[in-house]
């Protein structure tokens, strides 16, 4: 009868591929022992396959992306879970094919189940009342004020603003606000000297 070489493949990636060969973080080691204590539950809750007596022979790329369906659909995991659980199983069987040659065309297989898309989150953008409470936060009366003023104005101008998408050269961006900002407010004591 052939010994079951998983128990002993998994226990070397944790306590020695994943900290002394690689030096990943507690973080990453953490994460990735999760995955396998989820993993294992799946095979015994719902393959019914005892814990102890998983095989390497079990872990097929069908049974492995089954198990990826289970953990979005039964657990509602989101996808970016499901891809950080599918990378710790990546670099398990790339472990795997080096420890155990004899595994390395189903160790490929498992390599190629791709990472799930996920829709990216739209960067949404601040209302009108929101960009003038920013733009009304620096103190105008000091000069570093004044400059964070401007510097705000220039980025919000820059990225949302339309009508200087049409400018061609951050020189005549900055001449334009400083020209706003002479003549938007009566001169004060030393107000002009700050740009000069």
């Amino acid at each position: 009868m052939k010994t079951n070489e998983f128990p002993r493949i998994l226990s070397g990636f944790l306590l020695n591929e994943l900290p002394v060969v690689q030096n990943q973080s507690g973080n990453t080691i953490t994460s990735y022992r999760d995955t396998f204590i989820r993993l294992l539950t799946y095979m015994q809750d719902v393959v019914r396959v005892n814990a102890r007596k998983v095989r390497v022979d079990d872990l097929t790329a069908e049974r492995v992306t089954e198990f990826l369906n289970w953990l979005e659909k039964e657990r509602g995991n989101s996808v970016s879970t499901r891809n950080q659980r599918l990378a710790a199983i990546h670099s398990l069987f790339q472990h795997i094919q080096v420890q155990s040659p004899e595994y390395m065309f189903q160790c490929q297989q498992v390599l190629a189940i791709p990472f799930k898309k996920s829709g990216k989150k739209q960067v949404g953008f601040l209302s009108e009342d929101e960009t003038k409470a920013l733009l009304a936060v620096p103190d105008t009366e000091s000069r570093k004020g004044r400059r964070d003023q401007v510097l705000l104005s220039l980025l919000y101008d820059m990225i949302v603003a339309p009508a200087y998408r049409s400018l061609q050269t951050f020189e005549s961006v900055i001449f334009v606000w400083i020209h706003r900002l002479k003549s938007s407010s009566p001169a004060r004591e030393g107000r002009q000297e700050a740009f000069r």
